[in-house]
């Protein structure tokens, strides 16, 4: 094996690679730090280039990779801060890394720069998507976002999709190519206790934590658990479910909690239940399937609950009945199960696995595009 030198470019990566103060990471962050990490132990040299959080602004060791400082938010005149620092400062970042491959998660206006810079200096560009909207027209970013991502995204020298769906979206709406590398997750140890319900996730409006209060109403003797803070974009929806969950004695609404804490409360549930009607591939059913709990989903990546029997699939609220208990109440045969079918699929050894073959081909000319074709997800 020879070797790599990769480069993840995320804005919020910090918070999952250290502590911090600041309440702010999202899946994609938790998946490029998990990966960097199995890279890392895998020889390979990886580094991050990453935002400023807590006034830390010297680069720093963590875990063996190199974690190198941006900007912070607050840098630069309003206005102006666009160009100047963080355009300019990220184009520094990324000399700074000198790394062959540089990773880039999400749609971003990011995702152009990263592109331009690897084009100009012969680097390698790879891109990941982490929504299946990330694969749409996007007409709800704005155009100063739109127009890089779409122009990065059609130029990458790769581009990973979390799913089937996610593919057929890239080749549809963009005429590229896309591997699928579905999320991963490290084991956990299998859970048997006969907890609770628990939802987790940012509160957006695809989201729909709404769905979970009108679930918890129709079982007042079942406890339901809500981790998750205000998305980006305001907290009406965060308010409005706090406000109506005052009003019902089986529901607690924890707010953000960080990942060491909600891994605690994933060790207690019995059952995890998602009402997005839309997602990437949400790691919180990996959290789940890593311990053997069952998943009860308004949306399912590539039919994966339905023909790995990992809970159960639907599409209203009045769909809900008798079968929840028993679903809750799974037996240990079945969670050990559920916990081998995650680890036969979902582990970050695989994905990085998946990840260096295509690298591997990449670098070999002569190799026919259909080869590149396959699922990595093996």
């Amino acid at each position: 094996m020879h070797p790599k030198r990769i480069c993840f470019v995320s804005n919020n990566v910090y918070a999952a690679l250290a502590q911090t103060s600041v309440p702010l990471m999202g899946g994609a962050e938790l998946q490029q730090a998990i990966i960097g990490r199995c890279l890392q132990k895998n020889g390979h040299e990886v580094s991050f280039a990453t935002t400023v959080f807590d006034g830390r602004r010297d680069d720093e060791i963590i875990d063996g990779m190199k974690i190198y400082k941006t900007f912070d938010s607050e840098d630069g005149l309003p206005g102006l801060r666009l160009l100047h620092p963080r355009l300019t400062k990220l184009w520094q970042t990324l000399k700074k890394a000198d790394a062959d491959i540089y990773y880039q998660r999400c749609a971003d206006r990011v995702t152009g720069i990263c592109e331009l810079f690897c084009r100009r200096y012969g680097r390698t560009f790879v891109h990941s998507g982490a929504h299946d909207s990330d694969f749409s027209p996007r007409p709800d970013l704005r155009m100063r976002e739109r127009i890089p991502y779409q122009w990065g995204l059609r130029r990458a020298d790769l581009v990973l999709v979390q799913s089937e769906q996610q593919k057929r979206l890239l080749k549809q709406n963009y005429g590229k190519d896309g591997y699928v590398l579905p999320n991963v997750y490290p084991k956990r140890s299998l859970t048997t206790c006969e907890g609770y319900v628990l939802w987790v996730g940012s509160m957006r409006d695809f989201r729909r934590p709404m769905h979970c209060l009108e679930i918890a109403k129709r079982f007042p003797n079942v406890k339901f658990i809500m981790i998750g803070g205000p998305g980006n974009r305001g907290t009406a929806i965060y308010d409005q479910v706090h406000l109506e969950a005052k009003n019902l004695p089986n529901v607690e609404c924890l707010g953000f909690q960080t990942l060491e804490v909600t891994e605690r409360y994933f060790d207690g549930a019995s059952l995890l239940l998602n009402t997005s009607s839309v997602e990437g591939f949400p790691n919180t059913y990996l959290q789940a399937w890593s311990r053997g709990i069952p998943t009860v989903g308004f949306f399912d990546p590539d039919n994966m609950i339905a023909k790995n029997d990992f809970g159960r699939v639907v599409s209203e609220v009045s769909e809900f009945g008798d079968w929840l208990d028993s679903l809750r109440n799974a037996p240990l045969d079945q969670r050990q199960r559920i916990q081998v079918g995650f680890e036969n699929q979902f582990t970050p050894q695989r994905y990085v696995d998946g990840f260096i073959d295509l690298l591997d081909q990449l670098d070999q000319p002569s190799t026919a595009d259909s080869s590149l074709g396959m699922n990595c997800a093996r």
